[in-house]
């Protein structure tokens, strides 16, 4: 971190830390056959807000309320394969996750060039959910004088929003969105 917050006395509160990893495997047992799968991890979290205000002292950022910033991402896939004379057969299923927590500093300072009074601190919080489920499965015409493909693919999206607004430690709920996806 190298923000400095002295309305809260805190320094270098924007720390962020990222994890993640990736991990793969392939299965080749025989006779043209594979299988592939994987799982993919990433996790970020910041302390708080990475951001500074225009006519703020350099690296400094005054605000009454914590605003840590949170992103989880999970992939994981399977992936069949068999390779005949003539044709591929290719069939794929994938899952993604991606968990974002966001809130923002909500407070009624007043007038930017008064001095700040004794306002209440407020916070809005915005956290999404979205999760992917997809499936392909084709099969390939590998004559290259007479190429072919058929094949079907499904997609299972669900995102889903929330919303709320008030006292840092219980802000109110706005709002509870939640859209559905199928092709």
């Amino acid at each position: 971190g190298y923000i400095d917050d002295p309305l809260r006395g805190l320094r270098q509160i924007n720390r962020s830390d990222t994890v993640g990893g990736r991990l793969a495997t392939r299965w080749t047992p025989s006779g043209g056959f594979s299988l592939d799968g994987g799982v993919l991890y990433q996790n970020i979290r910041s302390a708080d807000g990475n951001y500074i205000y225009v006519d703020a002292p350099d690296l400094t950022r005054a605000s009454l309320v914590a605003q840590p910033f949170g992103n989880r991402y999970v992939l994981g896939y399977l992936t069949a394969k068999l390779n005949r004379p003539g044709s591929t057969l290719v069939s794929t299923t994938s899952f993604a996750k991606e968990m974002i927590e966001t809130p923002h500093d909500a407070t009624d300072y007043g007038d930017p060039a008064a001095p700040i009074t004794h306002p209440t601190p407020r916070i809005f919080r915005r956290n999404e959910d979205i999760s992917l489920v997809s499936h392909e499965t084709r099969l390939i015409g590998t004559d290259p004088a007479q190429p072919w493909l058929v094949g079907i693919s499904v997609v299972y999206g669900v995102g889903a929003t929330e919303r709320a607004r008030g006292n840092p430690t219980g802000p109110m709920p706005l709002a509870h969105l939640r859209n559905q996806t199928i092709e």
